[in-house]
């Protein structure tokens, strides 16, 4: 219900997939939630296709998303399986642990959904960063949630800055540790967005990454946007570190975005 919210505006072609561990005589309860699940689609305009695979679950999904060539892989941060009494539903779920890590496409972790008022756009620099600003611009939403952008500085920079004040400044810019730099960083993700006709502000935070994207997605964000990779992480399946812990962390939903450069 909340990726067919999120793109029912460019309407994309959709699969849906659920997984057994055996084929069993019937499938009946399998084919109903596949059933909801493409009405759920079809109430946005969406249509979507439907199929059962049989094995292991996130070797599957994997496959799955390869073979399909899909662009993106949505998933709920627990399974069926795992929402167990008294479980909370922020705690990831094996499955999706593992499919993150595996997947090499972009990905929808679905955490708390809620309508879409406001969200948090993640920038480091990287080609995945920018995609990640590019695909929500290219979503066409018709009356935009609210915008921010954020960028995280090292602190290393300022706490001994009074030490690395005779150091020449170009080797600060080579750490990547200069505040003009990230807020070079955070103007452009802003223009990029402007092509798009969206508004943004923007904001820079000192500190670990990702403990300063999730202490500022707790002033009442409903999503998060970040690349899949950080910027010493550029492989097609690389996961970055900090992309890991906020999806790990984060209270709302994550869309972890992947460069086509990377």
């Amino acid at each position: 219900n909340f990726a067919a919210q999120l793109f029912q505006y460019i309407k994309p072609d959709a699969g849906i997939v659920t997984v057994i561990k055996k084929f069993a005589d019937s499938c009946e309860d399998e084919e109903k939630r596949l059933e909801r699940a493409k009405k759920i689609c079809a109430n946005y305009g969406i249509q979507a296709t439907a199929k059962i695979l049989e094995g292991h679950i996130s070797n599957e999904i994997i496959k799955e998303s390869c073979m399909g060539n899909y662009d993106l892989l949505i998933m709920g941060s627990r399974g069926y399986s795992d929402m167990l009494g008294g479980v909370t539903e922020l705690i990831l779920g094996e499955t999706v642990q593992d499919v993150i890590q595996e997947a090499e496409s972009s990905f929808l972790i679905v955490k708390e959904p809620k309508p879409i008022h406001k969200v948090l756009i993640c920038t480091d620099g990287s080609y995945h960063a920018e995609e990640s600003a590019h695909f929500w611009g290219k979503l066409n939403i018709s009356n935009q949630p609210k915008i921010n952008i954020i960028n995280v500085v090292p602190e290393i920079y300022s706490r001994f800055k009074d030490i690395l004040e005779p150091v020449a400044e170009s080797q600060l810019d080579m750490l990547g540790a200069l505040p003009g730099k990230r807020t070079e960083f955070l103007y452009k993700t802003k223009d990029i967005l402007i092509k798009h006709g969206i508004e943004a502000k923007i904001k820079l935070r000192e500190g670990n990454a990702a403990k300063e994207i999730l202490k500022e997605a707790k002033n009442d964000y409903d999503l998060i946007v970040m690349g899949r990779g950080g910027r010493k992480g550029d492989k097609k399946k690389t996961l970055g570190r900090q992309t890991r812990r906020v999806i790990r962390e984060a209270n709302i939903p994550v869309l972890a975005i992947r460069s086509q450069e990377g």
